[in-house]
């Protein structure tokens, strides 16, 4: 099974919505997903500042803190199971770059 089709069922176990996994089960849920798949990683947004393409996303990761999973060059949270190249393409901090307008 995929990270995609493991982030669906993972979702379903938590029985909430993903935008609130990923509004403080975000760490637990990337936990989850590195016991599954350990050669990826589970990273803090402010420790993963040099990975944002933006400066505004890097503003707003040091205000909006979020924990996600990365494998194989793509970043991975409750809210986006097929992946992004960019942490700050994750919906989580598109919308932290939405609020600091």
């Amino acid at each position: 099974m995929n990270v995609t089709d493991q982030i669906l069922l993972l979702r379903k176990k938590y029985k909430i919505i993903p935008q609130k996994i990923n509004q403080g089960n975000c760490d637990s849920f990337a936990q989850d997903l590195l016991d599954i798949f350990p050669d990826g990683d589970t990273m803090w947004g402010e420790n993963a500042l040099q990975r944002f393409k933006t400066k505004i996303a890097r503003n707003a990761t040091k205000q909006y803190y979020h924990c996600f999973f990365f494998l194989n060059g793509l970043y991975y949270d409750a809210e986006c199971p097929q992946g992004v190249k960019y942490p700050d393409d994750l919906p989580f901090y598109q919308r932290a770059v939405k609020s600091t307008f």
